[in-house]
């Protein structure tokens, strides 16, 4: 399953609460939402080759105001573009991966 994102306050966001199904109508080819081991979430959006500038420029916004709206709490939140997103060392492409969350279990 998605693997959850741990706020501040301890409440879980799961892949399924960040609004990912509004990322492929925008054009995005392929994307992964990546938390890092401060908390921070970043987006790394695989644009398709067709979508305009411009057009990526306005998605990027509407997809940093979609995360941001469903994890609240003030976790800072980046989208950024690139031009290939790698498989996960599994070999599988992971829509949602989060370094606190192993980091959270490994302490317990």
């Amino acid at each position: 399953g998605d693997v959850y994102k741990r706020q501040p306050s301890g409440r879980s966001v799961f892949g399924a609460d960040l609004g990912l199904e509004t990322f492929g109508p925008l054009g995005v080819r392929q994307f992964r939402v990546e938390q890092d081991e401060t908390g921070k979430v970043v987006a790394l959006l695989e644009w398709h080759s067709q979508v305009p500038d411009d057009s990526r420029a306005h998605g990027e916004v509407a997809i940093q105001t979609t995360l941001e709206a469903a994890i609240r709490e003030g976790v800072p939140v980046e989208v950024r573009a690139v031009d290939h997103i790698d498989a996960h060392p599994s070999g599988k492409h992971l829509v949602v991966t989060s370094k606190l969350a192993s980091r959270t279990h490994n302490a317990q």
